[in-house]
């Protein structure tokens, strides 16, 4: 999801039913040799007939290519690095709702289709 396409989900979730909570936090990854790749993830709340609903957008650069360094010694595993991209990104978007019975967030199965909000 693109951050016009983002902005866009935002506006509607806002007048439709009004957000309750909105946030960023810091998203990383590490591969084997202690490379940090940096991402963000944003954050919003907001009830609506199904419930309390979670959506959460991280982005991170792109992962062009993981690079495998081999040990030749028995029992030597291969360790990763991530050549990631300067310029180009992903977007992941998740949608959780809040089960009263357990106090947490639960990950919506979007397996049958798409959610519209």
């Amino acid at each position: 999801m693109n951050n016009e396409k983002w902005q866009d989900t935002l506006d509607n979730i806002s007048r439709s039913f009004g957000i309750e909570e909105k946030f960023t936090e810091e998203d990383n990854i590490e591969d084997d040799f202690g490379n940090q790749v940096k991402g963000v993830k944003e954050v919003v709340i907001f009830n609506n007939p199904i419930g309390k609903i979670r959506l959460e957008r991280t982005k991170r650069p792109l992962i062009e290519d993981k690079k495998m360094h081999y040990h030749k010694g028995a029992g030597g595993v291969a360790k990763v690095e991530f050549i990631v991209s300067d310029t180009e990104f992903t977007y992941k978007l998740r949608a959780f709702v809040w089960d009263k019975d357990t106090d947490e967030w639960k990950e919506l199965d979007t397996k049958a289709g798409p959610i519209s909000f």
